[in-house]
């Protein structure tokens, strides 16, 4: 009885990655914010995610996130460098033992990242009103109203669509890959290992934007 009884309370103490709890809580995309704090550090950045994942009642990633970030990613316990948000660890007593998966036995498998449009990303992140300022910065090309609206994004974390955004508008929305021009901000693909040199925008050509755009919440 005491063996099968031990067995349910070590499934409870096992913790999801961050994409999974993420997802549950319904904001897949906000996995890409985090990546890319991590990447360029950015005090604003952090700070915005760090308010986002305490509103959803997520301090202890928050807690983990930011003691990743000020230790530039390596490990205290296993020396190991963490490079995706998932191999982080925020069980409990993390802070004591180590914030990565390289030394932590309590994580799962990671899922894959959602690429959402965009004006669900930026609702998410409490500044719908973007959408407006990237649709006119596309319309009339206005180099610095282009800078401010990228600035604005990076501060928030989403430096990914920050970089689509802009090469979007460096080629006049005419996508490299299937020539068709786009129309609308939320038509952008974002995804930063693809778009780059398959397509940045239109989900007519980029299978990683069509497939996650179907399964993101509306």
């Amino acid at each position: 009885m005491g063996e099968t009884s031990s067995k349910p309370a070590e499934r409870i103490r096992n913790s999801p990655p961050i994409s999974h709890v993420l997802a549950m809580k319904g904001c897949p995309e906000v996995i890409d914010n985090l990546n890319n704090c991590l990447k360029y550090k950015k005090l604003k950045a952090i700070e915005h995610i760090g308010n986002m994942l305490s509103n959803l009642g997520l301090d202890n990633i928050t807690r983990a996130f930011k003691k990743a970030v000020e230790e530039n990613m390596i490990c205290s316990c296993c020396g190991k460098q963490v490079k995706l948000i998932d191999e982080i660890c925020y069980c409990p007593d993390s802070a004591g033992r180590c914030h990565c998966t390289g030394c932590c036995d309590t994580l799962q498998s990671p899922r894959d990242v959602l690429f959402p449009p965009i004006s669900q990303v930026l609702n998410r992140n409490g500044c719908p009103h973007l959408m407006d300022y990237l649709n006119n910065c596309l319309k009339h090309k206005n180099t610095k109203a282009i800078e401010h609206t990228g600035t604005l994004l990076s501060d928030m974390g989403l430096d990914n669509i920050t970089a689509a955004f802009k090469k979007a508008a460096e080629e006049n929305m005419i996508c490299h890959r299937c020539k068709k021009e786009i129309k609308f901000i939320d038509e952008l693909c974002y995804c930063p290992e693809d778009s780059d040199e398959k397509c940045h925008h239109g989900t007519s050509c980029c299978d990683n934007r069509k497939i996650k755009a179907l399964t993101s919440v509306h």
